[in-house]
């Protein structure tokens, strides 16, 4: 079986005069414009359009960050548990007391894991934002759940066969000009 793939292949890419027969680099062509031509949910946008349509650019990462910080900051200083954290951790070497030893390591304990979690809900509301944005542009554009991943693989590989035509392109060029 793959000898008669390679010698198709082999054929296909001789100048043959065969009119039914088709270049692999033409294929490649017709295969990625085939691809930009189909749209989809209810609008004119391709799978690679949408893909960059739903990205998040660093400036938008930045804006929303930068809000996550401000509703942050109506929350309990950071500087606060900081100081919390440390004289909890100060007074369970102080004391010699079982049951102040206790209080203080547990308390440590907690206010280390509410500074621990604040990292995590950041990193959690940009992915939620993130995914939400991306969602929300799929549902008003028409985009069914069950059509993303196929979408997804005509994206990739439309930056594949784009990647494969500009280097199918320079090549020709430089062909052109020895």
């Amino acid at each position: 079986m793959q000898h008669a793939l390679r010698y198709n292949l082999h054929i296909m890419t001789d100048e043959s005069k065969d009119p039914h027969l088709i270049s692999v680099p033409d294929a490649i062509r017709l295969k990625h414009s085939l691809n930009q031509s189909i749209t989809w949910g209810n609008s004119n946008l391709n799978a690679l359009q949408i893909e960059e349509f739903t990205k998040l650019t660093a400036e938008d990462y930045a804006r929303i960050r930068k809000e996550y910080r401000q509703w942050n900051a109506n929350m309990v200083s950071t500087i606060a548990l900081v100081v919390l954290t440390l004289s909890s951790v100060v007074a369970c070497m102080y004391f010699s007391n079982t049951w102040v030893k206790s209080v203080a390591i547990g308390l440590a304990v907690w206010f280390f894991y509410i500074l621990a979690k604040r990292d995590g809900h950041a990193e959690g509301y940009v992915d939620g934002y993130d995914a939400g944005h991306e969602a929300g542009i799929h549902k008003a554009l028409g985009i069914k759940p069950e059509e993303l991943a196929e979408m997804h693989e005509h994206a990739t590989d439309m930056k594949i066969d784009g990647m494969l035509i500009e280097g199918m392109d320079e090549r020709e060029k430089k062909k052109a000009e020895q």
